[in-house]
């Protein structure tokens, strides 16, 4: 059974859009960036692949507001994806000229803050690709959302 490490280190998961393009594969971390002026700070990053040079996504920790688990807590990201007839199963990306169908019990939607003036962050939509991890990401994000601090603050304190 992963522990908090499955977390730190990543984990791959499908990630579905909102409104437009299709499900794709992101790997997600926790990631500590040593800042200049706040000191260390902690993020929750997405990229393509585990060695992946650049980050598709970064959000602080501290605009971290909850997950919540299950297709019905975000129709706009999932419902257009489910299986007709078979709210089980989703499709999920393309592999090899096919689209995966996997099991929709493994949906989380990760909730953020509003960053600032005009900077919104998006809700993450995903898909776990296995139980004991999306067991862990949620409780690892439900602890931290009720932790979470103000970004303004040196973590170390």
């Amino acid at each position: 059974r992963p522990e908090g490490g499955a977390v730190f280190s990543g984990a791959y998961f499908v990630k579905f859009p909102f409104k437009h393009g299709s499900p794709h594969e992101r790997y997600l971390r926790l990631h500590v960036i040593d800042t200049d002026y706040y000191g260390p700070q902690p993020y929750l990053e997405w990229s393509t692949h585990r060695d992946a040079v650049g980050v598709k996504g970064r959000a602080h920790l501290s605009l971290l507001r909850g997950v919540s688990v299950g297709v019905a807590a975000n129709p706009s990201a999932f419902s257009r994806f489910l299986v007709p007839g078979d709210a089980s199963q989703i499709r999920g990306p393309v592999l090899n000229t096919t689209r995966a169908v996997l099991p929709s019990r493994l949906a989380m939607t990760i909730v953020f803050a509003q960053a600032g003036a005009g900077q919104l962050i998006e809700p993450v939509a995903l898909l776990a690709l296995d139980e004991d991890i999306f067991q862990c990401w949620v409780t690892v994000l439900h602890f931290l959302s009720v932790m979470a601090v103000p970004a303004t603050t040196n973590a170390t304190q």
